[in-house]
């Protein structure tokens, strides 16, 4: 079962994956490491098929054993924010930073969940840890162009998206939405 699983999660047929993964789960004794390593791989098979309610479920047991593990609570982040739930994957995204400071990953989820909330200040505020990161500057600099769009401030939001661009000219988000925007013009 674990080599098919992780076959799936080579071709990244992740329902598959985590229909295998369950039943992997259910051979090993709760809170053992055997379970926990499954149950982790569950989470991610889980959320990566969008059943975010899933993965949020196996995060939720992983932070049981592992409270101090800022990889749980990202995830428990991320799958909250899939599930429409920003009040919780803040929450989550801020418990994430305060066992990882200064985590790209966590300031990315936190201030997609504050933007999702309508807090565009908050927003702006998470994006501007990111802003030099190599992997997440483009996403960052493009998601406060929105911030400053939705606050109305369209010098600074386009100022922003022409960072993005310049980033990463191959960013199919920022490409697409910012040709749907010149047009609407």
């Amino acid at each position: 079962l674990e080599s098919c699983g992780y076959a799936y999660v080579a071709s990244q047929q992740w329902q598959k994956a985590a229909e295998k993964f369950e039943l992997l789960r259910a051979r090993y004794q709760p809170q053992t490491e055997q379970y926990n390593v499954v149950l982790r791989s569950l989470a991610m098979c889980s959320f990566n098929a969008e059943n975010y309610g899933r993965a949020l479920t196996c995060y939720d047991e992983l932070s049981v054993t592992y409270r101090n593990d800022p990889e749980v609570w990202i995830g428990m982040a991320q799958a909250a924010l899939g599930l429409d739930d920003m009040e919780r994957s803040v929450h989550f995204a801020q418990k994430a930073l305060k066992l990882q400071p200064s985590w790209p990953k966590a300031y990315a989820v936190l201030g997609s969940a504050f933007y999702m909330k309508g807090q565009y200040e908050e927003s702006l505020d998470a994006y501007r840890h990111i802003t030099g990161d190599d992997d997440y500057a483009a996403f960052a600099w493009f998601m406060t162009g929105r911030c400053y769009r939705q606050l109305g401030q369209t010098i600074q939001a386009n100022s922003a998206f022409d960072r993005a661009e310049q980033l990463d000219p191959s960013n199919e988000l920022v490409t697409t939405f910012l040709k749907r925007t010149l047009k609407s013009l």
